[in-house]
């Protein structure tokens, strides 16, 4: 693939993923669009399988929302593009463009064993909810604060023994 882009289309139903099976795979200035739902215990993705061959070159690669991304990948990792029958994958030939972070989990690709997974880490960006609970903590503060500064005074009577 040179100066080209690969782009499954979404999945049609919750296991509408799909493969492309290859024997030779070489990238340059190549784009790949995949999709995920890391969620659950059957772990779907779209898969790029090298059949026997090599996977070289350079590939961007753009994931896709394809369901639920709901925590952490479930057994740790997703498989995208994965080698069989004697095939490899050169460890620089995939990159994920930028860093997805869905329900509060950021997605990495991570090549592990002569093969590249999606791998899910907590993120350290808060949800829009924990948003939404600490604004309305600072306004409740703020019109407490607000309340007290316009009641009066009140006189203290000093005791006398």
């Amino acid at each position: 693939m040179t100066n080209s882009a690969v782009v499954f289309a979404a999945p049609a139903s919750p296991t509408g993923f799909e493969s492309l099976t290859v024997d030779n795979y070489v990238g340059s200035n190549a784009d790949l669009t995949m999709y995920a739902s890391p969620d659950g215990p059957s772990l779907l993705s779209d898969q790029i399988i090298i059949d026997g061959g090599s996977a070289t070159g350079t590939t961007d690669i753009t994931l896709m929302n394809g369901g639920s991304f709901v925590g952490a990948t479930a057994g740790g990792s997703v498989p995208l593009i994965e080698a069989i029958d004697g095939g490899s994958i050169a460890p620089n030939a995939f990159e994920l463009v930028g860093t997805p972070v869905f329900d509060g989990y950021k997605y990495s690709l991570e090549y592990v064993n002569g093969a590249f997974y999606l791998v899910s880490t907590p993120s350290a960006v808060p949800e829009p909810s924990t948003w939404a609970m600490l604004l309305a903590g600072f306004g409740g503060l703020g019109f407490a604060g607000l309340r007290r500064a316009r009641t009066a005074p009140r006189l203290c009577h000093r005791a006398t023994w």
